[in-house]
């Protein structure tokens, strides 16, 4: 008889997470899970007394992949640019992710400083030397490019709008620079 094939939490954690990232978060139940894994769903149940932690968890590792997707990128002048420009790459190459972490109710009722404080701030403190602007305005030229360059990526997400890249990277630019030009 073949030894039991040992399900870890970290084994059901993983699974989970690329589960959500193939199919999204509501797909994602011990039934799925189970047939992801190639067990029965009782693993998963004694190491998670229900789904909602285990959600909670993956929410958490969405977060941290989110994070990670912008620490490579060079740090110099056009570096808010190019944060828009990786938040609308995420959205589009993580489409179940982006829609986990940004179209959810994960933020619902919140006011937008919530989220924003929730945001790059290394993005947000770099602001005032790449833009010449002082610090209190930084946060708000943070604020309304984040809405414009996060209304792209949902409706890229959404289907509701095709566009070429060069194109959003236009955008991105020229609004980054009548922002940061009208707070001078």
């Amino acid at each position: 008889m073949p030894p039991e094939k040992r399900v870890t939490e970290e084994t059901i954690r993983e699974a989970a997470f690329q589960l959500v990232r193939k199919e999204g978060i509501e797909n994602l139940n011990a039934r799925n899970l189970a047939k992801e894994l190639n067990c029965s769903t009782q693993p998963i149940y004694s190491r998670y007394a229900n789904m909602a932690d285990l959600k909670q968890e993956v929410y958490q590792m969405a977060e941290r992949y989110h994070s990670a997707w912008f620490e490579n990128l060079d740090p110099d002048d056009d570096i808010f640019v190019k944060t828009g420009l990786a938040y609308i790459d995420f959205a589009l190459k993580e489409t179940q992710l982006f829609r986990l972490l940004f179209m959810s109710n994960s933020f619902a009722g919140q006011p937008i400083g919530a989220f924003v404080t929730g945001c790059d701030e290394d993005v947000v403190n770099r602001l005032p030397s790449v833009a010449r602007i002082d610090s209190p305005n930084a946060s708000a030229i943070f604020t309304d490019m984040w809405l414009y360059v996060h209304g792209i990526a949902a409706m890229l997400v959404s289907n509701q709008l095709r566009i070429e890249r060069s194109e959003i990277e236009a955008m991105v630019t020229n609004l980054f620079k009548r922002i940061s030009q009208q707070d001078q």
